[in-house]
């Protein structure tokens, strides 16, 4: 029981008193009064019940004058107000007490979990929400508990003044952070944040916001460099443009059209819909009676046609009220959950969703749509029957964990190579034989399951780097004899190709008179002229490209050899930067990741590629584009670092007609 909870059976039956259902009004002062325990009052209620179906009965038999009829009517009216008021305040004088616990146990959960876990899983984190928001916590510190992503339950802590959020694992904040109302105070210090979400520009109550120890890219140090005001103001003015396009399906949305809308939240008293990223409430009371029950069982990612009730605008914030039911017509609710799936995806990619959950739904092709949910953190796909997986799994830049176990599957595609930040990977009980070529790219990858299938006779032991190895030895070039370490000298020159890239440095297989040997280039060693290239070779270069080292030590009594890059290097990147162009022209990609290139401009074949409509060309000096570029019709989205948001906000003409100026 809650505050809320009280409020809501308060308007409820107002509503009903003021429409003139009096029978039902006293049912549910009846049952208002029964389910929490206040047996005097329930009596009331009972014999106020009596005496109105008394009056009814009497008013039928025509014993008494429509004058008497009425005044008897009136005293039940009088005295259904003055019980519901009763009652309410009966439950408030109990919550006061609860709350005063809640709160008390709710501090003292946070605490134990600070002190005693490493990490507070998704399970007790909910409960302590939950507790949260029964007891309107204003301060809720979350701060060294080891985790990484906040539920959509948060914004439900409407009474919620301080959040603390210090030194945790948190690379983004959610969208949804901005549905904290009251929110005057924020500390995301000491996490990994790159971006702050320009939602934070909602918060108008925000008054410190404490972003120290992240390597934060966005707002641009400019910006961050002059303090909270500042950025929020700049995220607002962001924010502003990101919901213009809110604004107009807000206006164009009719009273009494019938919609397709998402269930984005489900709470007791109904349920929060969202129609194009617009959302919602769908309250118990705008449900027809006939379909309460249907509804029982409408979960989260579900598809609902509804109706729009009213439309408001409550501090500059749009509010829709949705109803199963428009006034004079037959539209009705109706609940479309065969493609659930494809449903939830849409969802995922309207709300930047990090999670997604697609298990046990016996779906056997999954929609190439997948690839457009760009914030996915974790995937659940399994306990289905797929065969096979599109190739646009391999666009969730993001993802960290991937859950395909108990399916039909028979190969994985080729680019699941490109999930540069995937950890975890599990594919038991499948139908696979081989393992793709470019799993062996994921250096960040700790854990992989690949029990009960065919394939796991090859790899006994389900070792992420001994599979990785496994799969690099047959593909690299191996000549007849493995060279000793003392046929190096310091500083000779040789042809390298990648075998294996890591978080501290990359293993590269040496050719030397039709033999080889491996060493490591650490990535300390991954600058010329004081220049350094490592994020450059970690993250554009791939597993099986050639590049030039020197040797830079020879250690035969301890079998190692390192290598350090030549200054040949950028003639390398060079033609990487040419390889992607022609593989992107030759296939007809849509979209160029050249990110992490040393770019200044780019070479004039880039407007060969005539079906680009989006490139990356962030962590790039770029000072210029070739004119070229204009050849790119369907271009529509260039991301850059280091442009004023008024240039960024003209999307891909305005860039390139900017760099073309200059």
């Amino acid at each position: 029981m809650t505050s809320k909870y009280i409020y809501e059976k308060e308007e409820k039956i107002k509503n009903l008193i003021s429409t003139g259902d009096i029978r039902q009004a006293l049912y549910e002062l009846r049952y208002f009064a029964t389910e929490n325990g206040l047996e005097d009052r329930e009596n009331e209620a009972i014999q106020l019940s009596s005496r109105h179906a008394d009056n009814e009965a009497e008013a039928s038999a025509g014993v008494k004058s429509e004058q008497e009829i009425k005044i008897e009517h009136n005293k039940v009216v009088m005295f259904g107000v003055k019980l519901l008021r009763n009652i309410c305040l009966d439950l408030f004088d109990k919550i006061r007490v609860v709350e005063a616990s809640e709160k008390e146990r709710a501090a003292k959960e946070i605490e134990l979990y600070k002190k005693g876990a490493q990490v507070l899983d998704n399970l007790h984190l909910a409960k302590i929400i939950e507790t949260a928001e029964k007891s309107k916590l204003e301060e809720l510190d979350l701060s060294n508990t080891g985790i990484n992503a906040l539920p959509r339950e948060i914004a439900r802590l409407q009474h919620l003044k301080k959040l603390d959020l210090s030194h945790n694992l948190f690379e983004e904040l959610p969208p949804f952070i901005s549905k904290l109302y009251a929110l005057v105070s924020l500390d995301v210090s000491f996490n990994q944040l790159e971006r702050l979400p320009d939602e934070l520009g909602d918060l108008v109550d925000l008054e410190e916001l404490n972003i120290e120890n992240n390597p934060l890219v966005y707002p641009i140090p400019d910006i961050l460099a002059k303090g909270t005001d500042s950025i929020l103001r700049f995220l607002a003015r962001q924010f502003k443009l990101k919901q213009k396009g809110f604004d107009v399906i807000f206006e164009k949305l009719e009273i009494n059209e019938v919609v397709p809308a998402i269930v984005v939240d489900k709470q007791e008293y109904g349920y929060y819909l969202s129609y194009k990223g617009v959302e919602g409430l769908l309250h118990r009371n705008n449900i027809s009676s006939s379909k309460i029950a249907e509804l029982e069982n409408l979960k989260v990612g579900d598809e609902v046609e509804a109706v729009v009730n009213n439309k408001l605008v409550i501090n500059g914030r749009r509010r829709l009220s949705f109803a199963t039911q428009s006034v004079g017509s037959d539209n009705n609710l109706r609940i479309n959950a065969k493609n659930r799936a494809d449903v939830k995806i849409e969802q995922a990619i309207a709300e930047n969703m990090r999670i997604l959950d697609l298990s046990k739904m016996g779906f056997d092709t999954l929609s190439s749509k997948i690839g457009e949910c760009k914030s996915l953190e974790i995937l659940y796909l399994n306990n289905n029957i797929l065969t096979n997986l599109p190739d646009e799994i391999g666009d969730l830049n993001q993802l960290k964990k991937l859950y395909l176990q108990n399916n039909n599957l028979r190969k994985l595609p080729e680019n699941i190579g490109d999930l540069e930040l995937l950890e975890i990977i599990d594919v038991e009980n499948n139908k696979l034989d081989k393992l793709p070529a470019g799993m062996v790219k994921l250096d960040q990858l700790i854990e992989i399951n690949i029990k009960d299938n065919p394939c796991a006779n090859y790899f006994p032991d389900n070792d992420p780097q001994a599979i990785k190895a496994a799969i690099a030895d047959s593909l690299l070039y191996k000549g007849e004899n493995e060279l000793p370490y003392s046929g190096f000298e310091p500083h000779e020159l040789l042809l390298g190709q990648i075998k294996l890239i890591y978080n501290y440095g990359v293993f590269i297989r040496v050719i030397k008179d039709g033999n080889y040997k491996e060493g490591l280039l650490h990535k300390s060693s991954a600058a010329i002229y004081g220049k350094d290239y490592w994020r450059t070779l970690h993250k554009f270069f791939k597993i099986g490209d050639l590049l030039e080292v020197r040797i830079l030590d020879v250690q035969p009594e301890n079998n190692r050899v390192t290598f350090a890059l030549h200054d040949s290097f950028p003639d390398f990147i060079n033609n990487k930067v040419l390889n992607v162009i022609n593989t992107a022209r030759k296939y007809r990609s849509s979209r160029m990741n050249l990110s992490y290139a040393q770019l200044s401009t780019l070479p004039k074949e880039i407007g060969e590629v005539e079906q680009l409509e989006e490139l990356d060309l962030r962590f790039n000096p770029i000072k210029t584009l070739p004119a070229e570029i204009k050849n790119l019709k369907n271009l529509k989205t260039i991301h850059v670092d280091n442009i004023s948001p008024e240039i960024a906000g003209k999307g891909a003409p305005g860039i390139i007609d900017y760099f073309l100026d200059k």
